[in-house]
């Protein structure tokens, strides 16, 4: 099983509280390992490009879902009116603190590879966990390049190749 980003946040916390569902390996790719210190960092620089465009989705998504719209600025703020309440969290701290998987990685027994960039523009190199807050059964690898999900070279786009397809199986 593969997760992607917040997926492959979502993937770990699984992994780490359903120890037996039957997966033989997985791989989690450019995950927000402590959802708090992501969302304030895609606030700053360049990153704010990415937020901006996050929130555009997310706010076509709840418009098409709510006639009530009320226009949020940052993700923190999203997830403090939307997701939070609509999961049962009391804010967007506490569905922070409980869904960050990187307090989960020592409980993971399945094989597990994690993928990260250090040029990741919407997680700080030091949310990335070290050795020694992993199980066992992980293995990360952590690249100077990559970006947010990319792992892309090649001279032009019609010549690029994508290096995560290559590399996960």
């Amino acid at each position: 099983i593969i997760g992607y980003s917040l997926g492959g946040n979502v993937l770990l916390n699984f992994l780490a509280k359903y120890p037996d569902a039957g997966l033989s390996a997985a791989v989690a790719v450019s995950v927000p390992y402590e959802l708090d210190r992501c969302v304030a960092h895609m606030q700053r620089g360049f990153s704010r490009i990415y937020q901006a465009r996050l929130l555009t989705c997310l706010h076509q998504s709840m418009r098409r879902k709510m006639s009530d719209f009320r226009r949020y600025r940052t993700l923190r703020d999203f997830d403090h009116h939307v997701t939070a309440p609509l999961h049962g969290f009391e804010s967007a701290e506490d569905y922070y603190q409980q869904c960050s998987s990187r307090q989960f990685l020592k409980q993971i027994t399945v094989p597990t590879l994690l993928i990260h960039a250090l040029n990741d523009p919407l997680i700080p190199a030091d949310a990335i966990p070290t050795a020694e807050e992993l199980s066992a059964a992980i293995c990360l690898e952590v690249f100077k390049q990559g970006g947010h999900v990319g792992f892309v070279y090649g001279k032009t786009p019609f010549h690029a190749k994508y290096w995560l397809e290559e590399r996960i199986p």
